[in-house]
């Protein structure tokens, strides 16, 4: 062969070796991924760029007009949650990251001017050049990327499932508070009655001063209580508002009437940590972490001996020469003083690294998923509990109350205290019962692939919905 034609053949060595790989495109991508999120979560989710502003509005609109629903309250968050469209933004940021890395390096061209003081004509010299490993290793190099993109897929995905999941807390939380809230009005209004009928009777001489200072002491702490319960609601609906990505006139939503009650029978859990292992996102994105450390340290092994090699053309005209002189030029680093020992060996730390971190992430993962269940079954016998024993007491010691009253062997202010004690009843009964669609929340992310907060060591959630209410006094009597 030639010069002239060795310098053709080298200058077109990309082309020979394939050029470029493209990548996935962006639309796809994004399908992907709201693909594995509606799968995991159960609702319909379709990327931000596949609506249009005209269609998400309508959407809502019809979503906003009804009564907010858990499955509402989510897909509106997957439509209009600005984190959400931003979370699709980072997928193209990785995308754009796995095409920098599948892509050839720029050929480096080279030149130099010789001037002689007695010629007429100057010496010139150009090279062009590209580093010949980075076009071998490039398989290598894109598989990693491959791999890091696919993590990078996982990781987005489990943050807009953390999403759902925070959605769903939320509208827990405010329905709850709007729960309570009733309740406790409830037990102003019967606080308020009460002390009507202690003015009466302090006003005929029937009860003492003492009696009528106790009476107005609970009406107010009752008071209390309620402002205590309006300023929480208020709260819940303002963090299911920054969830939802709502404002203006469509913050005036109207939530479902009341927390659901229990299903009748609750789904098996006995393979709850084969189940959570197996869907894990987390421990999905970790394997593949150690894929990609595998590979580095394969890459890493391969160019030990030969860290740059530098292949290319070079062209050449002396002074008062009319051709140019053209052949194929070389560049070798002599691995003399560094053969990549620290290069290796940080890449074999950097995998054994990866490793520990997916064993130490799947202890943490079956630890959540026995919390999750242990914590859901106690939910469950607590609101059990409340709906078999404690409701059905308060209800018939209001009865036994009543009867008497009417019977004159019980005063007003004690069939009022058993009313109230019955109320403060129903209130626990709710923060039970917001308590126990908490762990069923939770229990249901754990099967969705990821960890939910405060259940990878074993923690327990907390249960209080939004803001505690200041705690209404109870009296067993007058």
């Amino acid at each position: 062969m030639s010069s002239r034609r060795c310098l053709l053949a080298l200058l077109w060595l990309p082309a020979l070796l394939g050029g470029c790989a493209p990548g996935p495109r962006p639309d796809a991508a994004a399908r992907d991924l709201s693909r594995l999120v509606a799968e995991r979560a159960g609702i319909p989710v379709a990327p931000p760029a596949a609506m249009s502003e005209a269609e998400v509005r309508a959407t809502l609109d019809d979503l906003l007009d009804q009564p907010l629903t858990a499955a509402a309250a989510m897909r509106i968050a997957l439509l209009n949650n600005p984190e959400v469209r931003s979370i699709y933004e980072e997928l193209g940021v990785s995308r754009a990251e796995l095409l920098g890395a599948a892509r050839l390096p720029n050929p480096v061209l080279a030149g130099s001017v010789r001037r002689h003081p007695d010629v007429e004509h100057n010496d010139l010299e150009l090279e062009l050049s590209i580093e010949l490993l980075d076009v071998l290793f490039r398989p290598l190099r894109r598989g990693a990327a491959q791999a890091g993109f696919a993590a990078a897929q996982l990781r987005l995905g489990g943050a807009v499932l953390d999403l759902v999941h925070e959605v769903r807390l939320g509208f827990l939380a405010a329905q709850a508070a709007a729960e309570t809230l009733a309740l406790l009005r409830t037990s102003l209004a019967a606080a308020e009655a009460s002390l009507d009928f202690a003015h009466r009777l302090h006003a005929a001489g029937n009860i003492t001063d003492l009696d009528l200072a106790n009476e107005q002491a609970f009406r107010e702490e009752a008071r209390l209580a309620v402002a205590a319960a309006e300023l929480a609601e208020r709260r819940g609906r303002e963090r299911l508002n920054t969830l939802l990505g709502l404002w203006g006139p469509d913050t005036q939503w109207q939530l479902a009437p009341r927390l659901p009650e229990p299903p009748a029978a609750e789904p098996a859990t006995e393979e709850i940590e084969r189940q959570a292992v197996a869907s894990s996102l987390d421990l999905e994105a970790a394997r593949l972490q150690i894929e990609v450390a595998g590979r580095e340290l394969g890459l890493a092994r391969k160019t030990r001996w030969l860290p740059e090699l530098e292949v290319g053309g070079l062209a050449e005209r002396e002074a008062g020469d009319k051709e140019w002189a053209v052949g194929p030029s070389i560049e070798l680093a002599l691995p003399l003083f560094d053969q990549g020992q620290a290069a290796v060996a940080a890449a074999e730390a950097q995998r054994r690294l990866r490793e520990e971190q997916y064993r130490a992430l799947a202890i943490a993962v079956r630890a959540a998923s026995r919390a999750a269940r242990d914590r859901l079954a106690a939910a469950r016998q607590r609101v059990d509990y409340y709906r078999a024993v404690v409701l059905p007491l308060r209800q018939r010691i209001v009865e036994q109350a009543q009867l008497q009253y009417n019977a004159m062997q019980l005063g007003a202010f004690e069939l009022l205290a058993a009313k109230r004690d019955q109320i403060a009843a129903g209130r626990d009964y709710v923060a039970a019962l917001h308590d126990y669609w908490q762990a069923h929340s939770d229990l249901e992310q754990v099967r969705n692939g990821r960890l939910p907060a405060g259940l990878a060591a074993g923690g327990q959630m907390p249960t209080d919905p939004g803001a505690a209410p200041a705690a209404e006094p109870s009296r067993g009597g007058h």
